[in-house]
């Protein structure tokens, strides 16, 4: 029974015209293969017979013309097979990456993305053992080798047991290593490997703050030891494998000779037949080859069809069907009314009632812990309550998708996330057929037009990996241009002006009191100076809304808000 790793990979491989081509192609190759010796064999015994020159000449002819033919053939299936499997791969990878893409936000915290590199890329490279080409290659390979020792017993018996002897050991020698298990091991050793790579490289900076070069020397040791005792133990596998494989084809070329010798000695076989069963010796180690190759082959990929399978089994099981993602327009509000939602039956939100309306700045403050990020993963429906509604305008947000949801909400987060791309993709990664006005208006807006012009190659410069050729405050604005070319309707700041400096921060502010004239405006900060700004202010304080207000009705109400904001004076 095949696993459902496996069953996955044949699934995706299986092609009825390209099936058809390899057993065609590989039955040529194998025909041809098998006439040539008996062809061999008549031009020798021609030869020492004496028989007519243009005879032995027609025979060598249609030789020559068989393995032409042969090699073309062996020239095509190559060529064809080299498609075939990259086009695969390129297929089991995209599926990969479609299914990475739609995995919850909790794989990418339990895993790097070092590690997750190492089996999107490495485990899909290695799966050339289990392709289509290569299974039937095989199978004909064992046809092939069974009708060659038909052929070989009817030569001689003695010669053909000795030979079949040889190669019964090469094939035990080929069975008895678990390199399934050895290779898997390796690559998830590679993969560890990767991350803890990744890991330093990403932290490099604190790394030398702390001047902790021997403790992650050290560290870095222990996971390269254990990535080489692993290929220590794949490779050493492989070298006894190859010398027990080179051993069996030495050793039988002088046993068949010797043997073969004292045969045609003793007049008991022809030197055609010998020549003949010399041949099909060469033909029986080459399709022997072919066929034995597919045993690590074949375990080798095993182990990488597992691990991505394993890989797809954790991200995302089932493909959502493509669809054009549309665009819910919100007027109004959004409204929750007695919202309340649970980790694991620890209560992290209670009987939440909150309106949150087009044309004001709305705040929402708390201290850590309170309940901030639930609420936004709620409103962007993440997460679902397990209690109360939350209404786009009239509309109850679970009535929607969440593809809609998001598509009319921009989200600014602490951390500008930007990719390693132009300015200019950055920018339009919402909004593909912008025209070049409306861009340099919201360029305009932002106060990001000086950010573009001084850049090098204006909106073409690429920005660097974590935006390095440009300041926070920066990188936060041109985040913010994309999102209003993405034309949202409900635009939410989570701490987005927290790692910023004073001048920047009040940019953005700005650009808060621009949006909120036509938009529904969320801020989300622990910073009253931002606080301040707001039109109302909802306070969260262990998952309930102790209060609301504006700050200056917030701070002579002496609740918590002011109690925290008179500490923080």
């Amino acid at each position: 029974m095949l696993s459902d790793s496996m069953k996955y990979i044949f699934k995706i491989m299986f092609h009825k015209g390209y099936a058809a081509l390899f057993i065609v192609l590989d039955l040529a190759i194998t025909i041809l293969g098998l006439i040539e010796p008996m062809l061999a064999q008549r031009v020798v015994d021609s030869i020492f017979k004496m028989e007519s020159w243009k005879i032995i000449q027609q025979i060598i002819l249609i030789w020559l013309i068989l393995f032409t033919g042969k090699y073309l053939c062996r020239l095509t299936y190559e060529r064809f097979s080299l498609k075939y499997s990259l086009n695969i791969m390129h297929t089991i990878q995209m599926d990969c990456y479609r299914r990475l893409l739609y995995a919850p936000l909790d794989y990418f915290k339990s895993n790097s993305s070092g590690y997750i590199l190492s089996r999107q890329l490495d485990d899909v490279s290695t799966l050339d053992g289990v392709m289509l080409n290569r299974i039937i290659s095989g199978i004909l390979a064992i046809i092939e080798i069974l009708i060659i020792c038909a052929i070989m017993l009817y030569i001689n018996p003695i010669l053909a047991g000795v030979s079949i002897l040889l190669k019964g050991f090469e094939l035990y020698m080929n069975f008895h290593f678990p390199l399934k298990k050895l290779y898997k091991n390796h690559n998830e050793a590679k993969a560890m490997l990767g991350r803890e790579l990744q890991d330093a490289l990403s932290n490099i900076r604190l790394i030398k703050l702390a001047n902790k070069f021997n403790d992650e020397v050290t560290r870095h040791s222990l996971s390269t030891t254990t990535y080489y005792d692993t290929r220590w133990k794949r490779d050493r596998a492989n070298y006894l494998r190859r010398i027990s494989n080179g051993l069996s084809v030495e050793l039988s070329s002088p046993l068949i000779i010797m043997i073969g010798g004292y045969f045609a000695y003793r007049a008991m076989m022809s030197w055609g037949d010998i020549m003949a069963f010399m041949l099909y010796f060469q033909k029986i180690n080459i399709s022997f080859s072919q066929a034995i190759s597919l045993v690590p082959l074949y375990k080798i990929s095993a182990a990488a069809a597992d691990r991505i399978y394993e890989t797809i089994q954790n991200t995302c099981k089932v493909l959502p069907p493509p669809t054009t993602i549309k665009k819910l327009p919100i007027k109004q509000s959004i409204t929750l009314y007695d919202v309340s939602f649970s980790y694991d039956s620890h209560p992290v939100l209670k009987n939440i009632n909150m309106q949150l309306k087009r044309g004001m700045l709305t705040g929402i403050f708390g201290v850590s812990g309170a309940g901030k990020s639930t609420l936004i993963s709620l409103l962007l429906r993440e997460l679902s309550p397990d209690s109360g509604t939350i209404k786009l305008d009239n509309i109850p947000i679970s009535t929607l998708k969440t593809t809609e949801v998001k598509a009319s909400i921009a989200v600014l987060t602490q951390e500008p996330l930007l990719f390693q791309r132009t300015i200019k993709e950055n920018l339009l990664y919402h909004a593909k057929d912008c025209s070049d006005d409306n861009l340099w208006n919201v360029l305009k807006i932002t106060k990001s037009e000086q950010i573009v012009r001084k850049s090098p190659d204006g909106l073409n410069t690429e920005i660097q990996q974590n935006g390095q050729n440009i300041s926070g405050g920066e990188r936060q604005r041109l985040c913010i241009a994309r999102e209003i070319l993405k034309d949202a309707d409900v635009f939410i700041f989570d701490e987005a002006t927290s790692a910023l400096d004073a001048t920047s921060e009040q940019a953005i502010l700005e650009i808060m009191h621009h949006l909120a004239k036509t938009k529904i405006v969320i801020v989300i900060s622990h910073s009253f100076e931002i606080m301040k700004e707001m039109d109302t202010i909802y306070v969260l304080d262990k998952g309930h809304i102790s209060e609301h207000g504006s700050h200056r009705e917030l701070c002579e109400h002496n609740g918590l808000y002011h109690n925290l904001f008179m500490t923080q004076r």
